[in-house]
């Protein structure tokens, strides 16, 4: 289940829910704001060893869990071998479902509001400045920073 809007995620294991959101705060708890960049491109890089990408994913979901508990349903990686087990998740929706909260997170998700929309030719970064996207939800929609941090930059786009 998902709200297509922003990126909100709920996976159900085992009986047990689990809400995963890609908000700017959950983002700023996997990498600094260079780092979380090679992340994204990491984890969505299918070339990328499926035990590296793994790892990312186990993180991502980590951060944007709304309990520490999602820990024991998620595969681990050992070395290079992953570690299962007969609760965790699978390791390609771990996989899949990180690399969307990372595309609603990291660089937004927006559908055109109407027809004759065109899509925007946005330029690369190489960093993602929480604080600075914190700042400019701040001043621009006058939001508090707690209610800046909790946006995911599909809301903030």
């Amino acid at each position: 289940m998902q709200n297509a809007e922003i990126g909100e995620f709920i996976l159900e294991v085992n009986g047990k829910k689990f809400t995963l959101l890609p908000s700017l705060r959950n983002m700023a708890k996997i990498a600094s704001s260079k780092e979380i960049i090679d992340i994204y491109k990491s984890i969505h890089d299918e070339f990328k060893a499926d035990w590296y990408r793994l790892s990312l994913a186990r993180d991502v979901l980590f951060a944007c869990s709304d309990s520490a508990d999602i820990d024991k349903y998620l595969v681990q990686c050992r070395g290079v071998k992953p570690h299962l087990n007969k609760r965790c998740i699978s390791i390609n929706d771990q996989v899949i479902v990180a690399a969307a909260l990372m595309r609603h997170g990291v660089a937004g998700v927006n559908r055109p509001t109407h027809a004759g929309s065109k899509k925007s030719k946005g330029k690369s970064s190489d960093e993602f400045n929480v604080n600075k996207i914190v700042s400019d939800a701040m001043i621009h929609f006058g939001l508090s920073k707690s209610d800046a941090l909790d946006l995911t930059m599909s809301e903030f786009c």
